[in-house]
């Protein structure tokens, strides 16, 4: 089931581009560079975005918003 939550819908547009990016594993200056904007506007949207939704992190803020976040984890060599 759908609802606002799962689409941002308290975010602007310019928030939620933002911040599918960085779920998806991109860094702030890997955003800043793709969307044409600085690094600190990057940062600005991310704040206002978990400002929004009361979140003190991005994590937060995917987990409320049930968005799966792509990770770069290698296994651990001892997990073998």
């Amino acid at each position: 089931m759908t609802n606002r939550y799962s689409l941002g819908v308290g975010m602007t547009d310019r928030e939620r581009e933002v911040m599918v990016q960085l779920a998806s594993g991109a860094s702030y200056a890997e955003v800043a560079k793709r969307l044409g904007i600085s690094y600190q506007n990057v940062k600005n949207h991310a704040f206002k975005a978990r400002a929004r939704e009361r979140v003190g992190s991005n994590m937060e803020l995917f987990a409320k918003l049930g968005w799966l976040v792509v990770t770069d984890l290698e296994p651990s060599e001892t997990m073998a």
